[in-house]
């Protein structure tokens, strides 16, 4: 009797003994499984690829190089061999010139028909010969004479600028960079047969770089939130083969872009060492550039400023010309 009790509680207790292992293996597996899965999420959760990131990249043409003064520089003057086509960015190589562009400036444009230039341009032009402005080489460097016209008044910087020159501003000198604004509100309607301020700022230049002597130079620049620069290194010469082809790149320039910022495009003009700046906007800019603009003085260039339509800017560009021995004017 005694025997078969003890068998049955080693029984008993084999039995507890085997659920208590599996018990520990079942809760040890458990333990281990949850483990495993953490450490896989965790794994998983570092390697898993990022979205890639967006860059917006500007390619430059040459090497950036630094002037004398704190402003950001951007080249963007690419060499281009004369008979090259010219594209500014997209718009199309044929060249699509308003009548109405040239008849604004009235008898101060003139140009024979027959000429490479008015071929370029259409042959769109009045017919007659280019008036030189080779007797205003004789004149003081960067100064600008009146112009004629319906100026709002004579000796306050103040007109229309339909006179010879650019605005009514003959240059006294021989080489001349045009810096001037194509930001988006150069779209803004003009009271003139160019019907935009855009439109009417091509006819200026145009007409101004067709009145330069063959012995002067020129350059284009124009500036929105970036720089765009004649295709061209240095300065060119105004035979009449350079005004057709340079002048080709010009009538396909459009506007847009904002804000306006010009220190790029004059850093660049500064590094072409000219004897005049002719610097054109028709707006005002960010309170960190106006200091630095203002922070120019070239010893050996002339900048004259121009308002075009608004005088916000007035100010500003007031200093900037009396800063740099030029004369500022206000182009309604």
């Amino acid at each position: 009797m005694l025997r078969g009790t003890n068998e049955h509680q080693a029984g008993q207790g084999g039995r507890q003994r085997w659920r208590r292992f599996v018990g520990s293996f079942a809760f040890s597996t458990l333990l281990h499984v949850v483990l495993i899965a953490i450490t896989a999420l965790f794994v998983f959760r570092q390697v898993r690829p990022r979205a890639p990131s967006t860059f917006d990249t500007i390619w430059l043409d040459g090497p950036t190089q630094e002037v004398e003064i704190e402003i950001p520089v951007t080249p963007g003057l690419a060499p281009q061999a004369a008979g090259d086509s010219l594209d500014p960015g997209g718009t199309s190589l044929g060249i699509e010139f308003d009548p109405t562009m040239i008849a604004s400036v009235g008898d101060d444009l003139s140009l024979d028909v027959s000429s490479p230039i008015a071929s370029g341009l259409g042959g769109r032009v009045a017919s007659t010969d280019v008036k030189s402005s080779s007797s205003a080489a004789n004149s003081k460097k960067g100064s600008i004479k009146p112009g004629r016209g319906r100026g709002l008044g004579e000796g306050d910087g103040v007109g229309n600028g339909s006179g010879p020159g650019f605005f009514g501003s003959v240059p006294g000198a021989k080489r001349i960079v045009y810096v001037v604004d194509s930001s988006r509100s150069m779209n803004a309607k003009h009271d003139s047969p160019s019907k935009t301020r855009f439109r009417r700022l091509k006819v200026e230049l145009i007409k101004s770089i067709l009145e330069l002597p063959p012995e002067s130079q020129f350059f284009v620049i124009f500036f929105a939130n970036e720089m765009l620069g004649m295709p061209a290194e240095t300065l060119q010469p105004a035979t009449p083969q350079s005004k057709d082809h340079y002048l080709r790149w010009v009538a396909q320039v459009d506007p847009g872009g904002s804000p306006t910022d010009p220190q790029d495009a004059l850093a660049a003009a500064i590094r072409l060492q000219p004897d005049i700046i002719y610097f054109l906007t028709d707006g005002e800019f960010k309170k960190g550039v106006n200091l630095r603009l203002r922070s120019i003085k070239l010893p050996r260039t002339a900048i004259h400023t121009f308002a075009f339509g608004e005088t916000v800017g007035e100010e500003l560009l007031k200093d900037i010309a009396r800063n740099n021995g030029g004369e500022y004017k206000f182009v309604p």
